[in-house]
């Protein structure tokens, strides 16, 4: 049995979130990462005395700069980072719901074809249906697509 087109582009979309998801989700470990960094940056920064011979990364070469500059630089840093975070974590969730819609679309028309009779193999239209899961920040690569062979 032949899927419609609008199935088949929600296939393609779901694909397309699904990499939306990952490449959302590495942005956001990177900024952690890198609030990790400033966090550690600033640690040491409370340890250094006020009058230190402080030197900031610009690129390849090293700037000497004064504590209150870089404290504000850090400062200025983790409120960037916290603003994109929160960004990222808004853009997750959207692509979340939209893959838990398509998900459940995908899941009323496996349901509809086996009431209709239309289910020909034991893979269903998606291999693994159940195992798919949106919840949390699992890899699961939700429904595979099962390719069916005319002949049988």
């Amino acid at each position: 049995m032949e899927i419609s087109d609008e199935t088949r582009q929600d296939l393609i979309e779901f694909q397309n979130l699904q990499q939306q998801m990952q490449l959302l989700m590495m942005q956001k470990q990177q900024m952690q990462a890198q609030l990790f960094e400033s966090e550690r940056v600033a640690e040491e920064m409370g340890k250094a005395g006020d009058d230190a011979v402080l030197y900031r990364s610009v690129g390849p070469i090293l700037v000497k700069k004064g504590k209150a500059e870089i404290v504000r630089e850090l400062a200025e840093e983790k409120s960037a980072i916290d603003g994109r975070s929160s960004l990222i974590s808004r853009q997750e969730q959207k692509v979340k719901e939209r893959l838990m819609a398509l998900q459940e679309k995908f899941k009323k028309l496996e349901s509809s074809m086996v009431a209709g009779g239309a289910k020909q193999d034991k893979g269903g239209l998606f291999a693994g249906g159940e195992g798919a899961s949106m919840s949390g920040s699992s890899s699961s690569s939700g429904p595979s697509i099962a390719r069916r062979n005319k002949s049988g």
